[in-house]
């Protein structure tokens, strides 16, 4: 592997890493990363908080296999927007 590949790869699995420290199932982050199409940090600070809110509302009223996000889950989602949720500052589990 390439040294973007890699650097790509420890990006996703630090951001699957802040979802789980969120609460999310492993079917909740892998809808959070399809249907907003970020696969980092960085990228979902990129999105508003009603951005942020459409996703979670668009992932749990979908036609085809609706997931669940709790309002909680929610507001700590919107709090990767301020980078709380990085080097394990908190765990809301």
């Amino acid at each position: 592997m390439d040294v973007a590949t890699l650097a790509a790869a420890a990006a996703l699995a630090e951001f699957d890493a802040a979802m789980a420290r969120i609460g999310f199932a492993q079917a909740q982050r892998d809808a959070i990363i399809e249907s907003s199409g970020c696969r980092n940090m960085a990228m979902i600070r990129l999105l508003t908080a009603d951005q942020v809110s459409k996703i979670c509302k668009r992932i749990s009223t979908r036609a085809d296999n609706p997931i669940p996000i709790k309002t909680i889950q929610e507001q700590f989602l919107l709090l990767c927007d301020i980078g709380l949720l990085q080097n394990n500052a908190f765990n809301f589990q």
